[in-house]
């Protein structure tokens, strides 16, 4: 069964992707990851982080639970040259369970 994550929207609507997904989210809105699931059950002890995204009360790797847009994310981190996607990945120890593609879009 596929690892996914799950992504709250500011307006409480909560996405899911899996493991290679795109999601496109647009650009104004805030969004959160919620946590990873597989087989509809909560995997313990993973880091999620978004590659380009440092909250300041957390410069560490794990970005579980924090409210970012577009407007948080470190350009030099996009994976396009429209600087518009962002690697999220999901790892346990250094083992990486699950990669999607968040995709700020007008």
């Amino acid at each position: 069964m596929p690892v996914m994550i799950i992504v709250e929207t500011e307006d409480g609507n909560r996405l899911t992707a899996e493991n290679g997904d795109y999601l496109d989210i647009k650009s104004d809105m805030k969004i959160k990851i919620v946590g990873a699931v597989q087989n509809g059950s909560p995997i313990e002890n993973v880091r999620i982080n978004v590659v380009g995204f440092a909250p300041a009360d957390n410069p560490g790797t794990n970005d579980t639970g924090y409210l970012f847009s577009a407007r948080d994310m470190l350009k030099r981190f996009a994976v396009d040259g429209e600087k518009t996607t962002y690697r999220v990945e999901v790892k346990r120890d250094d083992e990486k369970l699950a990669e999607i593609f968040i995709r700020f879009v007008k």
